[in-house]
């Protein structure tokens, strides 16, 4: 899933999950101001089907 405009991120290997970043393997990755509500939208959406 797109995150960022330089980062795609393979969901299954998220670690942590936070408001502005995702961590994978003890590795911060931003979230994009564009991508950032779609991409809570989608995280919420497969964990609660909300």
């Amino acid at each position: 899933m797109r995150i960022h405009k330089s980062y795609i991120v393979a969901l299954k290997h998220i670690d942590i999950i936070e408001k502005h970043q995702v961590t994978i393997h003890k590795t911060d990755i931003p979230i994009g101001v564009t991508y950032r509500e779609i991409f809570h939208q989608k995280i919420n959406l497969l964990r609660f089907g909300k």
